[in-house]
């Protein structure tokens, strides 16, 4: 995966600056635009991937949706070489709609939740993908996947991932 250019890279800084201030529906609407406006897939990934942070943020399952949808068609596009970062932040989106959609589910029905059980094979895949990773990406995705079990209460399969 190529970087992106620094143009996007400022960008993406700027948004992800005005949500923290607290300029949200700002910073969504500004981010969505980005995504719209934008080509260049390592770029889009990584809108998609704060997409999804800000909606988990916000509670809004509209807002995660769009940086799953995004994510969804990068995959699609990259085909079999889909990169690891795709997949960790697809799978983070699952993970975050999953989270949106169990509050009302007693903890032992939680595995059953379809969006988790997508993250649950975004975060097997993301693994499969990173396996020449840099070691600290790679804990980072191991992390993920571990914490999204235990929130399933499957933590006994994160023993060996």
């Amino acid at each position: 995966m190529t970087p992106p250019n620094s143009g996007s890279t400022h960008e993406l800084m700027q948004i992800e600056a005005e949500f923290r201030a607290g300029r949200t529906s700002d910073a969504v609407s500004r981010a969505i635009a980005f995504l719209d406006g934008t080509a260049d897939p390592v770029a889009r990934a990584n809108c998609a991937g704060i997409l999804i942070d800000f909606g988990a943020a916000l509670e809004s399952e509209d807002v995660v949706t769009k940086g799953i949808d995004c994510l969804e068609a990068l995959r699609v596009w990259y085909g079999s070489g889909c990169p690891a970062q795709v997949y960790y932040n697809l799978g983070n989106g699952w993970d975050a709609l999953g989270r949106l959609g169990v509050r009302s589910l007693a903890s032992a029905d939680r595995w059953k939740c379809e969006a988790f059980q997508k993250a649950k094979a975004c975060h097997r895949e993301t693994l499969r993908a990173s396996s020449r990773a840099a070691d600290a990406k790679r804990t980072q995705y191991i992390v993920n996947y571990a914490n999204l079990l235990s929130s399933m209460w499957r933590g006994l399969e994160a023993i060996k991932p």
